[in-house]
């Protein structure tokens, strides 16, 4: 299993997806990410282990799959999305009043 959807608010860029918690009754996994959707120039790293470590990521929705494999040729299938958003904290503004005149 890939676990549950994530949501990035930009500019972060970068995320660990875990298939850790993959089982098979034969004991071991094969394990193969893939994205299946999204904007493809980011950079997958580790696409062969429990965990894909994901860079480069823009605003966007993606789709990512986790084939696991087991000792018999046995495969399943898990996808997740993750979904970076525009960060919507605008800076604040400052407003002055009206000049002050001074008289000495």
């Amino acid at each position: 299993t890939t676990g549950d959807n994530k949501e990035l608010v930009s500019p972060d860029r970068s995320t660990e997806l875990d298939g850790s918690k993959s089982v098979s009754p034969l004991g071991k996994l094969l394990y193969h990410w893939e994205q299946i959707a999204g904007n493809k120039h980011i950079l997958m790293e580790n696409v062969n282990s429990t965990k894909l470590l994901v860079n480069g990521l823009s605003v966007g929705t993606y789709r990512f799959k986790l084939t696991v494999t087991d000792t018999k040729n046995i495969t399943a299938s898990d996808e997740v999305t993750v979904t970076v958003k525009e960060d919507d904290n605008k800076p604040p503004t400052a407003v002055l009043g009206p000049p002050i005149k001074i008289y000495e």
